[in-house]
């Protein structure tokens, strides 16, 4: 059963777990959910009859599971198969939260100096518009609710009366016609929240998480 599960698993930790789904008490739906807050990698593999196929479907949409195989396996090497691909996508997922950590920690040094200089400083996503990182001066200027709300843009954080992007965003400048950063494109513009002018630098950089922003 699923406690039971637990138990071994807290004392012999391992990349990929295989589960009935339905089982007494917890069912391998629970079961999974509880093995994510030990481990977030874990992959997890469902063997499951007709019945709850749906179930599965469910888990797999949430992005929880990593694979089903229906009852009974008539071919071991399909096992065999979907074992190793869901240890390589625990230590693939692994490797990338360990990179992104040690580039958030990089990151946080810059964030110092951002923070102790008197200009606006923000980072924004080229495609979604959504604020990466915002300095203090920014915040003292555009945001009243620190830290700013998840997902919020820079055209209604920093702009009257926008509904979408700004006409005069200039994103479209800061790329080459083969995706890399073009020059800094510097330009004046007066505000529509706070009516003042500004001397802008926009400029494309590669991300920590190596996105262009």
């Amino acid at each position: 059963d699923a406690q039971e599960a637990l138990a071994i698993f807290s004392s012999h930790p391992c990349k990929v777990v295989i589960s009935d789904i339905q089982m007494e008490g917890t069912d391998g739906i629970g079961l999974l959910n509880k093995l994510k807050e030990i481990d977030p990698f874990i992959q997890v593999i469902f063997i499951t009859g007709y019945s709850s196929v749906q179930s599965a479907a469910e888990a797999l949409k949430l992005d929880n599971a990593f694979e089903y195989l229906a009852k009974p396996i008539k071919n071991m090497d399909t096992l065999f198969d979907t074992t190793r691909r869901a240890q390589q996508k625990y230590d693939l997922e692994k490797s990338l939260s360990a990179r992104k950590f040690e580039n958030e920690k990089g990151f946080a040094i810059f964030k110092n100096i951002f923070d102790s200089m008197e200009s606006i400083v923000y980072v924004a996503d080229m495609q979604t518009y959504e604020l990466n990182y915002t300095n203090k001066k920014f915040n003292s200027v555009f945001n009243d609710s620190n830290p700013l709300p998840p997902k919020s843009t820079c055209w209604e954080t920093m702009q009257a009366g926008q509904t979408g992007p700004c006409p005069f965003c200039t994103n479209k400048r800061l790329l080459n016609p083969d995706g890399t950063p073009a020059p800094p494109f510097e330009w004046e513009f007066q505000n529509t929240k706070t009516q003042r002018w500004y001397s802008l630098v926009d400029k494309a950089i590669e991300w920590y998480d190596k996105r262009i922003v």
